[in-house]
């Protein structure tokens, strides 16, 4: 009878079981040294040039999506195929309950707190070494491990110029409730060109000439962003560091005041390049969805923009 009980039985399980993760170590190494990488996010529009973990760590990061630690992880590309295809089918990750559109499903795995697949689909089991390694011990003891301690390595070294949050989730094709709030002000625009001209005309904030002289990444722009909407939250200057202004509207004054030389004149990186700033300062910041592009948009001053 074949049984694990039975020596050959059981040594003959053993060397398929070390062919088998000989053949998944290769493919994750694969993986892991491969920069040819693209995909959409799949719940937005952030797109990955590079490699695999920059995908799975956004999904953390921005939306809050625990898949684990990418050194944990193989078949990745197939893993999210299966995984972008529930979503097109309006079906929930981690309950696999199917809602009538993406709204309903977004707002569901929002309120619900869905933010991991489901833990008793064998499905998944694949797409995790641990269950090459060890016999009896599942995947799910894996994604329990603190996978925030991978993410400043990978902020570090990511060298590719994210997203929504999950209760900021909006259907693509929804134009007039996608608007981009000012840094600096209360002023919203539903096209970044138009936000970038109003900081640079209303405020002579050249805000995407700073990121490329800075050479900032991406994690490094969220940290940016991040730093001044916590600065102007608690009415304090970004740029001089006056902290006695106790409200919005001497802070608006303040930098009124300020030249367009002394808005050049931005705090160093060690004042905003630290993780703390890697969390958004508000729901709903749409302006963190499109700093990778930020350096393709025109932000030069045009008429038709008015402060």
């Amino acid at each position: 009878l074949m049984s694990p009980s039975v020596v050959e039985d059981r040594q003959l399980r053993e060397k398929l079981a070390l062919r088998r993760l000989e053949e998944v170590l290769q493919c994750q190494q694969r993986e892991r040294v491969d920069t040819t990488f693209c995909r959409q996010c799949l719940f937005c529009r952030y797109t990955v040039h590079g490699n695999r973990s920059q995908l799975i760590h956004h999904l953390y990061l921005i939306h809050r999506l625990n898949l684990g630690s990418p050194d944990n992880m193989v078949f990745v590309t197939e893993y999210i195929d299966i995984l972008s295809d529930m979503i097109r089918r309006n079906q929930c990750l981690y309950c696999e309950e199917y809602f009538a559109d993406n709204r309903a499903l977004m707002e569901h795995m929002r309120i619900m707190q869905h933010r991991e697949v489901n833990p008793k689909n064998v499905l998944y089991d694949k797409f995790y070494v641990i269950n090459y390694l060890e016999l009896g011990k599942k995947w799910l003891e894996v994604l329990a491990e603190d996978f925030e301690d991978t993410l400043a390595t990978f902020a570090d070294s990511d060298e590719e110029a994210e997203e929504e949050s999950w209760n900021e989730w909006e259907e693509e094709d929804v134009e007039d409730e996608q608007t981009y709030v000012c840094l600096l002000c209360d002023k919203s625009f539903q096209e970044v060109p138009l936000l970038l001209q109003h900081m640079l005309k209303q405020h002579h904030f050249h805000f995407s000439e700073f990121l490329e002289n800075e050479r900032m990444d991406f994690y490094e722009r969220i940290k940016f962003v991040n730093f001044i909407r916590k600065k102007c939250h608690d009415f304090v200057c970004f740029i001089c560091g006056k902290d006695d202004l106790r409200s919005s509207d001497a802070l608006k004054k303040h930098l009124s005041e300020k030249s367009e030389e002394q808005m050049k004149q931005l705090p160093g990186r060690e004042k905003w390049n630290k993780e703390e700033y890697l969390q958004p300062t508000y729901e709903n910041d749409l302006l963190l969805t499109v700093l990778d592009e930020i350096g393709g948009f025109v932000d030069g001053p045009v008429e038709e923009v008015h402060p």
